[in-house]
């Protein structure tokens, strides 16, 4: 074979080798999906696969087609997440699963049951049905502020005793709406379930609920360790049970109907903005089981003409008496501890010291 024929031997050989790399290394290729699948238990090569940069969907979830030679993987593999006009934020799905049962619910359907997407009736009474389309209806909402969300029209809502599920946002936004009864099936309860539900005044938990209980209108866990929601339009006296530890940052906050407080002695500390803005808070008594109270604390609390602080007191945060323009504040101490921010009576409000029997009237 002449010099020249081999030089043209090597160069084909190289080729081929270079081209079955390439092929070899297709799979290592990807759109940054992460998914991952070992070639084979033996080997030490991980492909990464390569997918497609168009949404592939069916009624319930969307995901990037494999273009390797693993066609059955699936990229990006979610549940659809659908906007207030049933479309898939994500791959544009427009949701025509979902049904209406009449002009009042849209339901999405899964394999264990059917969750309200959308409430589109006027009712101020709105009753959730248990069932449709011989299914039990088990959640309300999906967590992207649909179910009830932004719903003016309705007051009072009862939930039926298959709903397992009250989901982000389910809620959000309804300004007129003022009680939600819970059955007794409920399980688990979105902390932003509510948000933004202004007029809300009472949240009423089914006695044989085994998840969460309800006093004064007020959302716990079922042992009332923790607060899951307190309603905005909360009004007159509350007692917090004797089994809270503590009373949490912006527990209160905003309550402007609230008129007085009962602090069990359970509870050891008071949050961050607990009560501010409660303007129309006029009683609470601290008791002598408080060690610290937190920044902005009692922040506008113009009605309170008195507050009792005892020398259990260790810790109070800056600006926790501001704005609240008639208060006297009584102190069991003899003087402001070392733990005590030095702004924490900001607006200088009359300050009475050694106060152990001073009987005040709140």
């Amino acid at each position: 074979m002449s010099i020249r024929k081999k030089a043209l031997f090597v160069v084909l050989l190289i080729s081929i080798c270079i081209a079955t790399s390439f092929c070899f290394m297709a799979c290592q290729i990807s759109q940054d999906d992460g998914n991952q699948n070992n070639s084979g238990s033996g080997s030490n090569v991980t492909h990464v696969h390569k997918y497609s940069s168009l949404w592939t969907y069916d009624e319930d979830y969307h995901w990037h087609k494999a273009t390797c030679e693993h066609k059955d993987e699936k990229g990006s593999y979610a549940e659809h997440n659908f906007d207030k006009n049933l479309v898939c934020r994500t791959c544009g799905y427009d949701g025509k699963n979902v049904e209406p049962v009449n002009s009042d619910f849209v339901f999405k359907e899964w394999s264990n049951g059917y969750t309200v997407v959308n409430y589109v009736g006027s009712k101020m009474q709105v009753e959730v049905p248990s069932h449709h389309n011989g299914k039990e209806v088990i959640a309300i909402g999906t967590g992207f502020s649909d179910g009830f969300a932004y719903c003016d029209s309705i007051k009072r809502v009862i939930l039926p005793n298959t709903v397992r599920e009250i989901n982000g946002d389910a809620f959000s936004e309804c300004g007129n709406l003022t009680t939600v009864v819970i059955s007794s099936s409920v399980t688990r309860i979105d902390s932003s379930a509510f948000i933004g539900c202004t007029s809300l005044t009472s949240i009423d938990v089914d006695g044989e609920n085994m998840n969460y209980a309800s006093q004064d209108g007020i959302l716990y866990n079922k042992k009332k360790t923790e607060f899951i929601h307190i309603p905005r339009g909360i009004s007159g006296a509350v007692v917090i049970p004797s089994s809270m530890p503590s009373i949490d940052d912006f527990a209160f906050y905003g309550c402007s109907s609230l008129t007085s407080i009962e602090i069990p002695s359970s509870v050891t500390s008071i949050g961050y903005r607990a009560f501010s803005n409660c303007s129309s808070l006029t009683s609470i008594e601290i008791p002598s089981s408080v060690t610290s109270i937190g920044s902005c604390a009692f922040k506008g609390c113009s009605s309170l003409t008195s507050i009792l602080i005892p020398s259990s007191v260790t810790s109070i945060g800056s600006y926790a008496f501001y704005y609240c323009s008639s208060l006297t504040i009584y102190c069991e101490a003899g003087s402001k501890s070392s733990g005590w921010d030095s702004d924490w009576n900001r607006e200088g409000r009359l300050v009475v010291w050694n106060c152990m029997e001073c009987g005040i009237t709140e």
